[in-house]
């Protein structure tokens, strides 16, 4: 059995004077929950960036763990990133059902303290405008960048899974992650490296400047920001902040961000929200 997890937090004080008050800014994934994006009715499949903060724990896990997946419905992986289970700072990247490339990368991979800045982005290719190419980013390292087979009617209504190997059915459901996720965001635009470099650099801010370039180039195409830092609130559909924040940031300009991120677990287990931040 599948359900959207909510916990309930009672928080007690010896005295009245003071409370602290519990501060959550990641949702930690114990090897049994996921979280969930559907693309929403603006998505732009010929042109988007999906960027997600996360770390890892030390499980000595004997299978791959999956940092981000997208299966259709018989399966197959359209898109995966997967953590290596015998070498800790190795990625298995699989592409349309086949692994695409393995990479040994230079950032902790396994530690719940450091977290990594996960960028996928998705354009029609330059060589045949029938397909689309796929690059992927950590930290400001370009790890991966192939055109591929896959059509934008591939990844049509297929939702983005950030801890599991999962598709949108929930008929195959494995190989979920160990550890945190603080920050989710999904653009309708891919982003320029200089800009993933400056997101990694500056992991609270979303562009250089509040201008009306930086909105038509990046901010105006923000349609999903999931961000998991709340005070004593928690939740299993994570708000979209998207459009409270370019609305904050420019007043005169319109907003229209649909796109929904939930936070799934399998029977009864639960998800624990934390104080782990990037």
């Amino acid at each position: 059995m599948i359900k959207r997890y909510l916990l309930l937090l009672l928080l007690f004080s010896c005295t009245d004077i003071l409370v602290n008050k519990q501060e959550y800014h990641s949702v930690e994934l114990s090897g049994t929950g996921w979280i969930e994006i559907n693309q929403g009715t603006d998505f732009n499949a010929n042109n988007f960036t999906l960027q997600s903060w996360f770390s890892g724990l030390d499980t000595n896990a004997s299978d791959a763990e999956t940092i981000f997946s997208m299966l259709n419905s018989s399966g197959e992986i359209l898109i995966g990133v997967f953590k290596d289970p015998t070498y800790q700072n190795r990625l298995d990247i699989w592409i349309n059902n086949e692994n695409a490339s393995t990479v040994e990368i230079s950032d902790k991979l396994n530690d719940p303290d450091t977290f990594n800045l996960l960028t996928l982005k998705g354009e029609v290719s330059e060589i045949d405008p029938a397909f689309i190419s796929i690059s992927l980013f950590i930290n400001k390292t370009n790890i991966y960048n192939q055109a591929t087979t896959l059509t934008t009617e591939d990844l049509t209504n297929i939702n983005f899974i950030i801890g599991a190997k999962a598709n949108t059915e929930h008929t195959y459901l494995d190989r979920f992650w160990n550890g945190y996720i603080d920050e989710i965001r999904l653009w309708n635009t891919t982003l320029t490296d200089t800009l993933i470099e400056y997101h990694n650099d500056y992991p609270y801010k979303l562009s250089f400047q509040s201008d009306s370039l930086t909105y038509i180039n990046s901010l105006g195409h923000l349609s999903g920001l999931w961000r998991f830092y709340t005070i004593e609130e928690t939740y299993s559909t994570i708000p979209n902040d998207a459009c409270p924040t370019i609305q904050r940031l420019y007043n005169d300009n319109p907003c229209s961000a649909d796109a929904e991120a939930i936070i799934y677990t399998l029977g009864d287990y639960t998800v624990q929200f934390s104080e782990k931040h990037k």
